[in-house]
């Protein structure tokens, strides 16, 4: 029975007829999901996190890693490049050769930063990997060669070891070895 313009009622009301389908309290920086039966709310948060679906299961607050690629200046003519690092290249005479890594997942990623002034950088693949840009391929062992000293580009593994992709390439055009 309705009192003072309540409803008063042993069981919540469920979601199929507008109700939470369940006794909620809620919780300053939660948000509202729902289960398969009732809404919910989830546990606050702290401050920079983001809500992360979890399929079919509860949501979760997680973080953003501080550091996707880490970065380091390379003076050397040669570099053994490691995945998900990002080089800016600063090798005064010659161009800077970096070997890609020979094992890599897909999505791995290297990025390299040409300094103005500096030699410039080659990219290059080892014996059984290949390097794509655009619709050219190199040969297997190939590379991809600045023709500036500012150059810039990402490598992405596309196919697991062997395949990576010259992506995001700012350049008055590279040159393919």
């Amino acid at each position: 029975m309705a009192t003072n313009n309540q409803l008063n009622s042993p069981e919540p009301f469920g979601l199929s007829i507008g109700g939470t389908g369940a006794v909620l309290t809620a919780v300053q920086g939660s948000l509202v999901y729902c289960t398969a039966s009732a809404m919910a709310f989830t546990a606050a948060g702290t401050t920079g996190q983001f809500m992360q679906s979890q399929g079919t299961s509860e949501p979760i607050w997680a973080t953003i890693p501080s550091v996707i690629i880490s970065w380091s200046t390379i003076t050397a003519s040669t570099l053994a490049a490691a995945v998900n690092n990002g080089y800016v290249l600063n090798h005064a005479s010659t161009a800077c050769v970096v070997t890609l890594p020979a094992t890599a997942a897909l999505g791995s990623k290297i990025s390299i930063r040409g300094l103005a002034g500096s030699g410039g950088w080659t990219a290059t693949a080892n014996t059984g990997q290949t390097i794509q840009f655009g619709n050219q391929s190199s040969s297997s062992a190939g590379s991809w060669s600045s023709t500036d000293p500012g150059d810039c580009c990402d490598l992405e593994c596309i196919v697991t070891n062997t395949t990576w992709c010259l992506t995001n390439a700012v350049s008055s055009g590279l040159t393919k070895v």
